[in-house]
């Protein structure tokens, strides 16, 4: 595949697009924990570690998955691995971005299709059933998704 734009969002117009895309039911293990898509894991974080809601996040995908963390959804700081991590700050995007890689290393057809997508620029742009755009996350701001996975793709590339 060689485009020039990736939209990587469950809305996307390609399949690699749609297949990339966080809420797409992908497995993958982190740390110990299992989780079965990547706004699973997102949202699930955002709940006490330990919790039977946050293990119950986990294991979801698809817009139920997005939809989980709206109970929470103005916390400011979160705790993994025993560690507060504040929301939206440099430590949140490198989990975040370490939890992509290990979707992507654990999938690897995933992986294969993100590494085709060559030198395509990378946006997320989720759109609503109506067209219109979703808000941009506060915490992980589209510019700053894109940006990892464009990191992510240009590492897995250099380690063929």
């Amino acid at each position: 595949m060689n485009k020039e734009v990736l939209n990587i969002a469950a809305t996307s117009d390609s399949e690699t697009g749609r297949r990339l895309g966080n809420l797409e039911e992908a497995h993958f293990e982190l740390d110990g924990e299992r989780f079965a898509s990547i706004e699973g894991f997102w949202q699930g974080i955002k709940y006490p570690e330990g919790s039977n809601e946050r293990r119950r996040i986990f294991t979801l995908f698809g817009m139920e998955a997005k939809f989980a963390g709206d109970p929470v959804k103005h916390l400011e700081e979160l705790t993994y691995g025993g560690q507060v991590i504040k929301i939206g700050s440099p430590e949140h995007h490198e989990l975040m971005k370490r939890a992509l890689c290990a979707k992507l290393e654990q999938n690897p057809k995933l992986k294969d299709m993100l590494i085709a997508s060559e030198e395509a620029t990378i946006i997320h742009e989720p759109t609503k059933p109506d067209g219109a755009l979703y808000p941009d996350s506060k915490t992980i701001p589209a510019a700053v998704y894109s940006s990892i996975m464009m990191e992510l793709r240009s590492e897995l590339r250099k380690a063929l």
